[in-house]
C-alpha cells in the first residue's frame, strides 16, 4: 500500500519539530529536516508515493535512519 499526499502531511503533524539534532542527519535539526521532508511532499508529483517518499516520511516521523513503518503513538 502507498502513502498519498493527505495521508503524509497527516503523518508529518506527528514528527518531532524541535531544536534538537536529527538522528537522520545530525548536521539538522529535527525541524528542518521537516520542512526539507514537507517541502518534498508538497513538490512531489506521483499520489501515491513511490517508495523513496515515503521512507522519508517515516524517517521524519520517528526520527530514525531505519524507520518503522506504523504511526507512533501519541
Amino acid at each position: 500500500m502507498s502513502m498519498t499526499k493527505a495521508e503524509a502531511f497527516d503523518l508529518m503533524e506527528l514528527a518531532p519539530n524541535d531544536d534538537k539534532p536529527s538522528r537522520i542527519n545530525p548536521s539538522l535539526t529535527r525541524a528542518d529536516a521537516v520542512k526539507i521532508v514537507m517541502a518534498g511532499i508538497h513538490d512531489a508529483i506521483p499520489n501515491p508515493f513511490d517508495g523513496l517518499m515515503e521512507k522519508r516520511v517515516w524517517q521524519v516521523v520517528h526520527d530514525r535512519k531505519r524507520p518503522k513503518y506504523e504511526r507512533p503513538a501519541i
